[in-house]
């Protein structure tokens, strides 16, 4: 009896803590933007002539969705994933808070679409606490072409 008394509480307090410790390490999940539609479609005619086309889809919505989805899972660190390759993106903001960490992994090339946009900003991450960006990847937003157009004065 004086076993169940004496031991009782500590196991109740292992008990919860290992509960807790699960639950923060929750997610831990990947996001493979092309799971969202992100990538190269291919499209083929069948005829006297086959055609074969190659065309690039804008990834903008499909790097957002990753994102929406990774910063809502609770707890753990969830990664979106962009591959190698080269995906086309014309503008994403990707807002916190997230619900859990978030690693943007960076294997291939976010590239941004030729041209100006009529938009401040190209890719920007606000407002996630421990946002933790990685890879080999680059990000290229063809920032030649854009140099004229800064506002920034010598000093």
């Amino acid at each position: 009896m004086e076993w169940r008394q004496t031991c009782m509480p500590f196991l109740i307090f292992l008990f919860l803590v290992l509960v807790n410790e699960v639950r923060s390490q929750g997610g831990n999940t990947v996001f493979d933007i092309r799971q969202f539609g992100a990538g190269w479609s291919i499209r083929q005619q069948q005829g006297e002539d086959t055609i074969h086309t190659l065309s690039c889809q804008i990834d903008s919505h499909a790097l957002e969705d990753a994102f929406s989805n990774a910063c809502n899972v609770v707890g753990g660190r969830n990664q979106i994933l962009v591959p190698e390759g080269t995906f086309m993106v014309t503008s994403a903001v990707f807002d916190g808070p997230c619900k859990g960490l978030i690693e943007f992994r960076v294997d291939g090339v976010i590239k941004a679409s030729a041209g100006i946009v009529d938009d401040d900003k190209w890719v920007a991450f606000r407002y996630i606490d421990g946002l933790v960006i990685t890879g080999e990847g680059t990000f290229d937003g063809f920032g030649e072409s854009a140099w004229n157009l800064n506002d920034f004065h010598s000093a």
